[in-house]
């Protein structure tokens, strides 16, 4: 899926894994939609997204599932989200705080760890470990730059994983997405005198 669209509220295009042609997902049109993720939650294939609320243009976060749109969390400024296999849903606020809504609920929560006092990159990205244990962050370290933080989803705490080869002037990544059926994440390095490179966490 991508977003795409000729109007400003925008919408979401569907496009076969093989390749073809674009498909737009008509139920996702005037959400203003700005960030998607996949995940199998219930053994099933469900679209998330960020983008806003149609009746009252609030921000918020919503489910796609076979058509069907049901708002997940409503509030604040949602720049990322990620989703574990059992539904609960991590998201990164306006403050680059991480958050947690459990599945099925309804209230947001602060997942604790020193990562939420450490600039988060923008273009926000986010990732869930493929045993949904830990979440990983880009973020900014005053002294080494450019690090992902992993925080542990059931303490909050957070360690530090370098980046082979990214330059410690390096201080923001555009997004930050993990491989299907592995543990291997890739990044790019937007300042890289404006060509960019692709990073790679194994």
């Amino acid at each position: 899926a991508y977003i795409g669209g000729a109007s400003d509220t925008g919408y979401i295009f569907s496009v076969p894994s093989a390749g073809g042609t674009q498909n737009p997902m008509a139920e996702t049109a005037g959400y203003n939609p700005r960030f998607i993720t996949v995940s199998k939650v219930g053994g099933s294939d469900n679209l998330y997204f960020i983008g806003d609320d149609k009746a009252d243009g609030t921000p918020g976060i919503f489910k796609d599932a076979s058509g069907a749109i049901t708002t997940v969390i409503k509030g604040g400024d949602p720049q990322a989200v990620t989703v574990a296999g059992d539904g609960t849903v991590y998201f990164l606020d306006q403050n680059g705080s991480v958050q947690k809504v459990a599945a099925g609920g309804t209230t947001a929560t602060a997942l604790g760890g020193s990562a939420n006092n450490l600039p988060v990159s923008f273009p926000a990205g986010m990732a869930l470990s493929q045993d949904d244990k830990f979440v990983l962050v880009p973020v900014t370290d005053p002294t080494n730059g450019q690090v992902i933080a992993r925080i542990d989803v059931s303490s909050g705490a957070s360690t530090q994983l370098a980046v082979v080869g990214l330059p410690k002037t390096n201080t923001e990544g555009g997004g930050f997405h993990r491989a299907a059926n592995a543990d291997v994440y890739s990044f790019v390095d937007t300042g890289a005198g404006s060509t960019g490179t692709v990073y790679l966490l194994k």
